[in-house]
């Protein structure tokens, strides 16, 4: 319990730092080259560990055998996705978890996290991406990792995208250059 509770401390301490960086259009974004499919299974191992205490929740990652390269900000992305898994992860009490990604033409790069959870309400869905937004007082959280995970991805040339049926689970999903050039990026205030 303590262990938990240190780690979501740490994980609010860091947002809000973040969250602050951005504003004041600092935040660092560190480029490199890595492959896509590298990125989803080192997330594999460290979801698949946390999800063996429910054994009624399957966590699928669609990794390639085929690299998918990329020069972007690898650390950020998995931030995103850790955001997007832990997410799943709260509102998913039995099924499957399902993330990974895929090329989409020879440019881009599609990521996706898609849960059978507790999905969100249509006229919902618009504002969980606004800071300190919870649809669920009772849930953990602090409401700012979407509006985190949103700023990094607009950062990165795309847009965090989600499809939820309440009932049927959520798909949040972004589209990203597999090549980024970073003096091509405009900061979103």
């Amino acid at each position: 319990i303590i262990s938990e509770n240190n780690e979501r401390l740490l994980r609010l301490v860091n947002d809000i730092f973040d969250l602050s960086q951005i504003d004041a259009g600092v935040l660092n974004f560190v480029y490199s080259e890595f492959d896509a499919n590298d990125l989803l299974r080192e997330l594999e191992g460290l979801f698949g560990m946390r999800l063996n205490e429910n054994p009624l929740v399957t966590l699928v990652c669609e990794a390639h055998l085929e690299p998918i390269m990329m020069h972007s900000e690898k650390q950020r992305i998995i931030q995103v996705l850790t955001n997007l898994l832990h997410n799943a992860m709260k509102f998913t009490a039995s099924g499957e978890i399902r993330f990974g990604c895929r090329l989409e033409g020879m440019e881009e790069v599609y990521f996706f996290v898609s849960d059978t959870g507790i999905g969100i309400p249509e006229e919902d869905q618009k504002k969980i991406f606004s800071c300190f937004i919870k649809l669920d007082r009772e849930m953990q959280g602090t409401g700012l990792g979407l509006t985190l995970s949103q700023t990094i991805i607009q950062n990165l040339g795309g847009n965090l995208e989600l499809d939820s049926k309440v009932n049927r689970g959520s798909t949040f999903s972004f589209v990203l250059p597999r090549v980024i050039k970073p003096e091509l990026i405009k900061p979103q205030p």
